[in-house]
């Protein structure tokens, strides 16, 4: 089997659509000394039948089906936010790992991308950081592509629900010779959205993308093997569906802004896999390129009103090398050695358009009345902002696995990372020839009135570099019960790489720009940024966990139960600044999160269902705001954006047919509950448990299947996003409603 085609899963009979197939062969990394299923720690994995089944068509779809996994779409495939366990982020750099045929994605901006032609997935919960390293806190999701050696044919997908929702995709596979394999693969999505912008009387959450996938592997001879991998995607997102909510975090149908609003992306990914098999042992290496380029637009204030609009462009070359070292086999000591390295050259261009409005209303509005200077700006502020922050590492890892350790059915597994990292910014902010108006009269007699016109201008630069050394170990004992059972208990540690606060910028050009305009006279100012302002460290975490897996009824019952307690420390917390113009990063907190995880899944006969369960208590230990107008003390407050139950039950039964037109009617129904979430530090915006029920009935003949399908059928109204931004006001971006169509696929 070629190992990087991530395997192949054994059907069951039944063909379930909302199930796991409970009989798996399993998918392949190649930083696993064992099967997933002999892993001492929480996973969830979906072969391809099931991702297919469940329209599991990107990474979002997957909250609630692994428990205590939240990804809500905050309105843009640029904010990728992954929760596992109340660890994440909103911003910078990840706290969720995301490979792809064992390349890891280094940028979040990328995580969010149409899901198409998979061999499966696999989701990994808790800290990775010995085997994975930087910003694996929350765990690692693995997604494979199926390899053309061992799948040959032609499959085709087409679906349409309302919305105008179109979504297609076609894929291809061949081998032109015994040990060469070739594929493509291709997608297309669009959409029209659910919402209206009522000011322009235009979708707001549009979506139009297409991505592709070409692959190539070579069976060179008994010993070496090779696989290389291009994949894109381009997309398009008219946004944001961001309105007015009431102060209690409701839902509100008020999307009404005047400036465009869009998010364009573009990536492609070149990666190369080669390994030699020895006698006992493996040699693999991963190399890849990553591209990314992005602009992205946002009418910031989200009114009609005109005070500012921010752009921003990302452009990034990456590159990562791996090269891993593995034993092979049953033997009683199992080892793994690897190193890794990375180079990012990230280039960001974030202009600020400031309008006169902006000046009018929220800064020389300030001025009293009773002052003898009045202003008001003659033109729009048009800003300008260039970061560029590159970063690289390497990493050294090991893992020992020692069988039958003092036990004859006891597994100790030791493993052991060390992460040197070091990141740069050179930045540039400048707002240059800004014109002001304005009037001056006398403070006494005869009370002269002099007419003000002076234009001034500001430049902020510097430079600053920041560099870490991160030691993450682990150490697991794993211990197996009957045949397929199992108990186990972990120790290890996590961290997320630190960085630098570009968008923090617009906030003190705003007040720079303030005090210099009522200075009243004609001049330009260059200043620097203290670089302990703009700068975060590292944040990193212990994690302990607990649990046990069991098989009953010769299989078709099997449980999993895990506890989990975390303790992380130079927590990062993103934080609106006082302006609404930006957000920044800040180590600022201490947290403690711990909770349980339940997973059931079985069948008898032509039914089969499953359950994922999972709780999470996630609260500060210690976090002082003191960004906002004064001091704050959120300890013992809940950690925003982290859903304190999933919850997903889904149940399905076939109807086989003989001698009929018909071979194949299958109903499923798929029920995902999440909530509480807080939206604030201060917890004074909550969305309640909310539950989505889907459903679908799919008939099937001679490789042919037709599915009518339904999401959210209750129309449940709901809340994704809730934040606080200028005048007081606050935004909230609905859920999707009541979406329902049809699905035709057919494979050859």
């Amino acid at each position: 089997m070629f190992l990087m085609s991530g395997g192949l899963y054994a059907q069951q009979t039944t063909d379930a659509v909302k199930t796991i197939e409970l009989k798996e062969i399993n998918l392949y990394s190649y930083k696993k000394t064992d099967s997933i299923e002999n892993i001492p720690a929480a996973y969830s994995t979906f072969p391809a039948r099931v991702i297919e089944k469940n329209a599991v068509d990107a990474p979002t779809k997957l909250t609630g089906m692994v428990p205590n996994f939240y990804m809500p779409g905050y309105g843009a495939k640029l904010t990728s936010a992954i929760y596992i366990r109340g660890v994440g982020s909103r911003m910078n750099d990840p706290a969720v790992g995301l490979y792809v045929d064992n390349i890891p994605y280094l940028d979040k901006s990328m995580y969010d991308f149409d899901f198409y032609n998979l061999a499966g997935i696999e989701v990994l919960r808790g800290p990775q950081g010995a085997l994975y390293g930087r910003n694996t806190m929350g765990g690692i999701i693995n997604i494979y592509t199926p390899s053309p050696l061992s799948q040959q044919g032609t499959k085709f997908f087409l679906s349409y629900g309302n919305g105008n929702t179109l979504q297609s995709n076609f894929a291809y596979s061949d081998k032109p010779a015994e040990n060469i394999g070739v594929s493509a693969s291709m997608t297309y999505k669009e959409s029209d959205g659910f919402f209206t912008n009522r000011f322009t009387n235009m979708p707001a959450g549009a979506l139009q993308s297409f991505g592709l996938r070409l692959r190539f592997d070579w069976e060179i001879n008994d010993y070496w093997q090779l696989n290389y991998i291009i994949s894109g995607e381009s997309s398009r997102q008219d946004g944001y569906p961001y309105g007015l909510a009431s102060a209690q975090g409701h839902a509100g149908d008020s999307i009404s802004y005047n400036d465009e609003s869009s998010y364009v992306r573009q990536w492609l990914v070149n990666s190369l896999y080669v390994q030699y098999r020895g006698e006992g042992y493996t040699i693999a290496s991963a190399t890849s390129h990553q591209y990314l380029d992005d602009a992205m637009k946002m009418d910031q204030d989200f009114r009609p009103d005109n005070l500012f609009t921010l752009a921003q462009q990302q452009r990034q070359h990456a590159f990562t090398q791996e090269i891993i070292a593995q034993s092979v086999g049953e033997q009683r000591y199992q080892w793994l050695f690897g190193t890794f390295g990375f180079y990012k050259g990230l280039t960001t261009d974030a202009p600020v358009t400031l309008k006169k409005d902006f000046f009018d209303q929220l800064i020389f509005s300030k001025i009293p009345t009773s002052a003898p200077v009045k202003l008001w700006a003659a033109d729009d502020c048009y800003s300008s902002g260039r970061y560029t922050t590159p970063s690289f590492g390497i990493s050294l890892f090991h893992q020992s696995t020692f069988r039958r350790f003092l036990l004859d059915k006891l597994t100790a597994t030791a493993g052991v990372r060390l992460d040197y990292e070091k990141i740069s910014i050179n930045h540039t902010t400048y707002a240059l020839d800004f014109p002001i108006q304005g009037e001056m009269t006398l403070p006494r007699p005869p009370y002269t009135v002099t007419p003000l016109d002076y234009r001034i201008g500001l430049n902020i630069s510097g430079e600053d570099a920041q560099s870490f050394l991160q030691f993450s170990p682990k150490f697991t004992l794993n211990y197996e019960l009957a045949s397929g059972s199992r108990v186990y208990a972990s120790v290890s540690r996590g961290y997320r790489a630190g960085g630098y606060n570009f968008q923090l910028f617009s906030d003190v050009l705003q007040n720079e720009l303030e005090a210099l305009a009522k200075t009243s006279t004609t001049q330009t100012k260059n200043t620097t940024v203290d670089a302990g302002l703009i700068a975060y460290k590292p944040e990193y975490s212990w994690n302990y966990e607990a649990g046990a897996r069991a098989a009953f009824f010769q299989n078709r019952l099997q449980a999993e139960i895990s506890l989990f307690y975390i303790d992380s420390r130079d927590q990062q917390i993103t934080q609106f600044v006082p302006s609404g113009l930006g957000r920044m990063m800040k180590n600022a907190g201490k947290s403690q999160s711990y909770g349980a995880e339940i997973s059931l899944k079985g069948s008898i006969n032509n039914f089969s269902a499953t359950v994922n369960y999972g709780y999470t208590h996630a609260t500060f230990s210690q976090y002082s705001d003191s960004v906002s107008a004064g001091p704050v003390d959120y300890r013992g407050k809940y950690i925003p954006f982290v859903p304190q139950h999933t919850l997903s039950a889904g149940a399905e039964y076939v109807f086989e047919f003989r001698h009929s037109w018909l071979e194949r009617l299958t109903v499923g129904a798929q029920y995902t509950g999440l909530g509480k979430i807080y939206f604030t530090e201060n917890n004074d915006a909550v969305q309640d448990f909310y539950g989505l029920l889907d459903a679908s009935v799919t008939v099937e003949k001679n490789k042919f299947s037709v599915t009518v399908w339904g999401k959210n059928m209750t129309n449940a109204v709901y809340n994704l996003f809730y934040f606080n931004g200028t005048n007081g006001n606050s935004f909230a971006q609905q859920g999707l409603p009541l979406q329902f169509g049809v699905a035709l696929r057919k494979k050859l």
